[in-house]
């Protein structure tokens, strides 16, 4: 419940940026330096816009209690290193560590999806029957 409800709300705010930036609505920063919405938009927008789209996707998926929400939630700790390519001054240390922290993050996220019993029983029960039509459901 907890990541269903925070992942919309982290979700609303990213498109809330989107929305405000062209505007240059709001106070924006890339790596601790102002910069203007349209600035913002240009050099992280895609970036902020995938994410955005990624957050929602998961936050529906867990409310609608689709199984394909698991890989997802995967590809979201995996594709954190897209961020620092965004950066003015990004250095290869820095792309290093952050895919480091990011393949950990993955890597616990699996753990706890694909390898904790009653996770793992949960989401194999969303695949077998549609949202309203578990046994005790009906």
């Amino acid at each position: 419940m907890l990541g269903q409800w925070g992942t919309l709300f982290v979700g609303g705010l990213f498109a809330l940026f989107l929305v405000l930036a062209p505007f240059n609505l709001g106070s924006y920063t890339i790596d601790g330096d102002a910069v203007t919405g349209p600035q913002f938009l240009r050099q992280v927008g895609l970036v902020v816009a995938f994410y955005t789209a990624v957050l929602f996707a998961i936050g529906v998926g867990l409310w609608r209690e689709r199984a394909w929400t698991r890989p997802l939630m995967i590809v979201y700790w995996l594709a954190l290193p897209l961020l620092v390519l965004t950066s003015a001054d990004w250095t290869v240390g820095g792309l290093v560590l952050d895919f480091l922290w990011s393949v950990a993050m993955a890597g616990i996220a699996w753990w706890y999806l694909y390898v904790r019993p009653n996770v793992v029983a949960y989401f194999e029960a969303r695949k077998r029957y549609p949202v309203g039509m578990m046994p005790n459901e009906r």
